[in-house]
């Protein structure tokens, strides 16, 4: 069978999508690797055994690990060791998304899943509640990835799954933390879907703001904030920005840009352009006073140079052309180096309004 044959096979069992000639060629190369689905049907598409399919699947956990320099452990050699394993793949997707890496973290994330589904089968009873935990919290961070790199059409279906996950091990486990994080995803989901009326109630119907962590609570509050400006409830707007300034204030300066972000881009959609410019220049100084060491700076940098132009465009002589050119120009190889690809789209769009 030829190489653009069989991947013309393997694209028609994926349903005309995830393969093509060139992808092929780099995995049987080895210069990338093949997900476990696609390593699937690989195996049948060449109607290979079952312990030819058996040891493909081993070394790709092996090269998956490798990879990420993770130590691989066998399968029969004590699945708590492959819990560990799992524990330092999530301290590590966290890691790589605060650095800026979305678009990569998203491709580790599912590295790691596909690790943890054949981890569950050999795992004895008391670890599957670790597992299926670290599973949902994989997720979480998926969900925050995608919201940088996947589209406002297709955010919904890519969702579904990952939501799926987080809502039913925390029911299953009863986990608070893990129900009030899939009903912050599902508000931050439908604002950034471009269905805002959906949010608030996600927020305020769902989730007992008085009792969660202060994160959560900022999330929340921000997503049903921004909906509330999108929607044009400029009265939800201010009962409820200076709450969410209040909470922020013990925070780090990250945290401030982007309770910031929320509370300039609520005032403005709702038309009280001169609070919103405020807390525009508000969020920039913040900006100004982070580490550029600091794990979220790349993220908070983008999400500043963003929302800087969204005004601009909106308030002509807010800033000079010759300014917005060169902020849309760094935020556009930001977004390229970092894999923003949703945000790199409304960067590529200022730059041909500007």
């Amino acid at each position: 069978m030829s190489l653009n044959k069989l991947a013309l096979e393997m694209w028609e069992r994926l349903g005309c999508s995830g393969v093509d000639p060139s992808v092929l060629s780099k995995s049987l190369s080895g210069q990338r690797l093949l997900t476990s689905t696609q390593l699937d049907i690989l195996c049948k598409s060449l109607r290979l055994s079952k312990t030819e399919k058996h040891k493909l699947n081993e070394n790709l956990k092996k090269d998956i690990l490798d990879r990420y320099d993770l130590k691989y452990v066998d399968e029969d050699s004590g699945s708590s060791q492959n819990v560990a394993l799992l524990e330092l793949g999530l301290k590590s997707a966290k890691d790589f998304m605060k650095k800026g890496q979305p678009k990569y973290t998203l491709g580790y994330i599912d590295s790691l899943v596909d690790i943890i589904a054949n981890t569950k089968k050999s795992c004895g009873q008391r670890n599957i509640e670790r597992i299926d935990t670290i599973s949902a919290e994989l997720y979480v961070e998926y969900m925050d990835c995608m919201y940088s790199v996947v589209s406002e059409k297709e955010i919904f279906n890519r969702s579904k799954y990952p939501l799926r996950v987080i809502r039913g091990v925390g029911e299953k486990y009863k986990n608070e933390k893990l129900i009030n994080s899939y009903y912050s995803l599902l508000a931050s989901t439908y604002y950034i879907g471009k269905n805002p009326g959906k949010t608030i109630p996600c927020v305020y119907k769902h989730m007992d703001v008085d009792k969660i962590d202060d994160f959560q609570k900022m999330t929340a509050l921000r997503a049903a904030l921004i909906s509330s400006g999108q929607i044009g409830r400029g009265d939800l707007v201010k009962h409820n920005y200076q709450t969410l300034i209040d909470l922020s204030k013990d925070w780090s300066d990250s945290y401030k840009v982007n309770v910031y972000d929320g509370v300039a881009r609520s005032l403005f959609d709702t038309g009280d352009y001169k609070k919103a410019n405020f807390y525009l220049e508000q969020l920039i100084l913040a900006l100004s006073t982070m580490d550029p060491a600091d794990a979220y700076y790349i993220t908070r940098k983008i999400q500043v140079f963003r929302t800087e132009m969204m005004f601009a465009l909106k308030m002509r002589g807010l800033r000079t052309k010759n300014y917005m050119l060169k902020r849309c120009e760094e935020l556009i190889q930001l977004c390229q180096i970092g894999g923003y690809d949703r945000i790199y789209k409304y960067a590529r769009r200022y730059a041909n309004e500007i």
